[in-house]
């Protein structure tokens, strides 16, 4: 709404004819008229007037809903404080699952690596050239060795076998491939 129709609705509302609004002001009726009509507007010094005469803001003379503003505003930022708890939340509960996973896995690591030495210490035994051949799998200092006994060379062989139960693994297939090319047999 520009500022004239809102002249004219505001002087209605306190009905007042356009030369009582006139003689309040110490203006013509006819300034008051051609603001009505939208020809010319009110200079800074009689708006101010005007908002004393209707008990009114600035903004509401000019038809400025700042209230609407404000709202929008306020709406805009309650959906940005929104997003952002919804991502901290996020964010805390996935770092909160790593530590716990994480945590876990390490413990099942040392469980699984003591379980594994314990287990298979000595169940392996290799034959070549009928001569037995035993090995053992032992953990030191967090990496992982295959011990035998090297009954041709009257010695005990320590090899190394990774950091993982997959390269013990890997190391262990490695062994066998060999033992048979070698003519021999694992169990």
């Amino acid at each position: 709404m520009e500022v004239g129709n809102k002249i004219f609705e505001l002087r209605k509302k306190n009905n007042l004819s356009q030369e009582q609004l006139a003689e309040k002001m110490e203006i013509t009726r006819q300034t008051i008229s051609k603001w009505e009509l939208g020809e010319t507007s009110p200079d800074l010094k009689q708006a101010k007037e005007l908002t004393k005469i209707f008990n009114v803001s600035l903004d509401e003379l000019a038809n400025n809903d700042i209230r609407n503003i404000v709202i929008t505003k306020l709406n805009n930022t309650e959906k940005v404080v929104k997003k952002t708890t919804r991502t901290i939340k996020v964010l805390v509960i996935t770092i909160y699952l790593l530590i716990l996973f994480s945590s876990i896995f390490i413990a099942l690591h040392f469980i699984i690596k003591k379980d594994f030495t314990s287990k298979y210490q000595t169940e392996f035994t290799c034959i070549i050239d009928n001569e037995e051949h035993y090995i053992n799998v032992d953990l030191e200092d967090g990496k992982y060795y295959l011990t035998y006994n090297d009954s041709g060379n009257g010695g005990i062989m320590k090899h190394p076998a990774g950091d993982t139960l997959v390269d013990v693994y890997e190391t262990l297939k490695t062994f066998k491939k060999f033992v048979i090319n070698m003519g021999g047999t694992c169990k």
